[in-house]
């Protein structure tokens, strides 16, 4: 059963361009506890990561690469056809960046998030799974395995031992079989606070989740994570607490 002490309030950075689309991911982090750090696959570069981990830092937020399939046209959110030889070579590119960047700024990289179509092809592809995190651990190696609830790749990961987020979405609408409502379809989204802070109880008490993620750009994003980090501030308190 999970610790609701430990459940932490994150969000997808570093995707955006610089100018209002920064200016609204940096706004988020006040309300954050985990931040994801889009590392040069579907987005970002060297100085966006920098940036962005020195903003999530100084909230004291804890940190994870968010790599993807190597696919800024299509910002990662296309099942691409590559073979694992250039995949490998691109997800170790872009994690290695992550944590020279990350050791340059003396922080700790606490996770790995894999983007878009990358995230739903390991929590549905538990062979494809094993292969990943193999690789992603070879460069950070005390990193925890992010996945959403209920996913098959989920509970394999845990029952082996692997250390693990079970993550809910709280500006995503859930099909009645767990799974993400397409992006392509009407109704896709969360875009009333108060609705997604309802959410983030349903998955904190009835899928046990450990992380729930606004996007930043989701409309209303800043006043969603405003309500949700309402909803966890006691809780938020006890962890930082616990922490220091």
């Amino acid at each position: 059963m999970r610790d609701d002490s430990c459940v932490y309030l994150g969000c997808d950075t570093g995707e955006a361009a610089a100018g209002p689309g920064r200016e609204r991911e940096v706004a988020l982090l006040p309300y954050m506890s985990a931040v994801s750090i889009a590392c040069g696959g579907h987005a970002g570069d060297e100085s966006s990561v920098r940036e962005l981990m020195t903003e999530a830092s100084r909230h004291g937020c804890i940190l994870g690469a968010h790599p993807s399939y190597p696919d800024k046209e299509g910002f990662g959110r296309r099942a691409l056809e590559i073979d694992r030889s250039t995949l490998a070579s691109s997800l170790q590119d872009q994690l290695r960046m992550f944590v020279e960047v990350a050791a340059g700024c003396n922080q700790q990289v606490s996770f790995v998030k894999a983007h878009g179509a990358l995230y739903h092809k390991i929590a549905s592809d538990t062979e494809f799974a094993h292969w990943y995190w193999e690789l992603c651990t070879s460069v950070v190696p005390h990193a925890r395995f992010v996945g959403p609830a209920g996913s098959r790749t989920l509970h394999e990961f845990r029952q082996s031992g692997v250390s693990v987020f079970t993550e809910g979405f709280c500006d995503r609408v859930y099909e009645e079989d767990g799974t993400l409502r397409s992006r392509n379809l009407d109704g896709a989204f969360i875009n009333e606070p108060a609705i997604a802070a309802e959410q983030a109880e349903v998955l904190m008490k009835s899928f046990d989740c450990d992380l729930l993620c606004i996007h930043s750009d989701t409309e209303n994003a800043i006043e969603i994570a405003r309500e949700v980090h309402r909803l966890l501030c006691p809780l938020d308190n006890e962890r930082r607490r616990s922490e220091s």
